[in-house]
C-alpha cells in the first residue's frame, strides 16, 4: 500500500486533534506556585539580568581598549604626533575656536618677525601677553590693523579665535599644520594660526587680507 500526502496530512490533522482534546481546559491549569519556587526564579532572573549587563559592559570595555590600543601604538611610533598630542586641543563652540595647551613651561626666549608684509604696513606696538610671547600690531595708512603673535604652547595658555561667517581651511606653513579661518568680506578679518611642535609655539596672523597674502606672510617668519 502506498502512502501519500494526503494521507499523511489527514492522519496529522487526525494526531493533532486528538492530544488538543486530550489536554485539560485553560481555567483548570491554573497553579498556585509556592512562595520559595517563587523566590528562586526571581534569583535565576537576576542572576541572567546581571550576566547580560556584565557581556554588555566586557563589549564596551573591549572597543574602548582596542581604541585605546590604537592611540598608544600610533603615539609610541609617531614621535611628532605624541608631542602634538598632548600639547594642544581645539574646542569649538558656536562662534568661537579656542586652542589649549597643555605643555611644559617653555624658556622660549627667541623673538619672531615675519620678512613679509603687504604694501603700506607699519610696525606700530608690541606688547607681551605672557613670557616668552609677542604680540605685533602693524598699521597702514588708512588705520587698517594687521596682528601677528605668538605663544608657547605651555599650561594655562591659550589662542582665542571669534568668527560667526568664516570658512574654515586645514592648511600647512613651512611643513607645520595649521588652520585658516577665512572670510569672504574684505572689511573682516582672517585668522591664520599654525604650531611649531619642535619649538613649541603656536603662531597666529589676523587682519583683511588676502589667501595668499595671509599665507605667504606666515611662511615668511623666522627668527628676527
Amino acid at each position: 500500500m502506498n502512502i501519500t500526502d494526503e494521507m499523511l496530512t489527514t492522519a496529522a490533522a487526525q494526531v493533532r486533534d486528538a492530544l488538543l482534546s486530550s489536554l485539560p481546559a485553560p481555567e483548570e491549569c491554573r497553579h498556585a506556585f509556592s512562595f520559595s519556587f517563587e523566590k528562586k526564579m526571581r534569583r535565576l532572573l537576576q542572576k541572567q539580568k546581571h550576566r547580560s549587563a556584565h557581556r554588555m559592559l566586557q563589549r564596551v570595555a573591549a572597543i574602548f581598549l582596542t581604541a585605546l590600543v590604537g592611540v598608544g601604538t600610533w603615539l609610541a611610533v609617531d614621535t611628532q604626533a605624541r608631542a602634538a598630542f598632548f600639547r594642544w586641543c581645539k574646542e569649538v563652540y558656536e562662534n568661537q575656536i579656542i586652542y589649549r595647551f597643555y605643555g611644559e613651561q617653555c624658556k622660549q626666549t627667541d623673538t619672531y618677525r615675519p620678512a613679509w608684509l603687504p604694501d603700506g604696513y607699519k610696525e606700530d606696538s608690541v606688547f607681551a601677553p605672557v613670557e616668552g610671547s609677542a604680540s605685533v600690531i602693524y598699521k597702514n595708512g588708512e588705520g587698517q590693523i594687521l596682528a601677528f603673535q605668538y605663544i608657547p604652547m605651555q599650561q594655562g595658555s591659550a589662542v582665542n579665535v571669534e568668527s560667526e561667517t568664516a570658512i574654515s581651511k586645514v592648511v600647512e606653513v613651512n611643513g607645520m599644520s595649521g588652520e585658516l579661518l577665512l572670510e569672504n568680506d574684505s572689511t573682516k578679518a582672517s585668522v591664520l594660526t599654525w604650531f611649531d611642535d619642535q619649538e613649541n609655539l603656536a603662531f597666529s596672523i589676523s587682519g583683511c587680507l588676502k589667501e595668499s597674502d595671509i599665507l605667504y606672510m606666515a611662511e615668511s617668519v623666522s627668527l628676527s
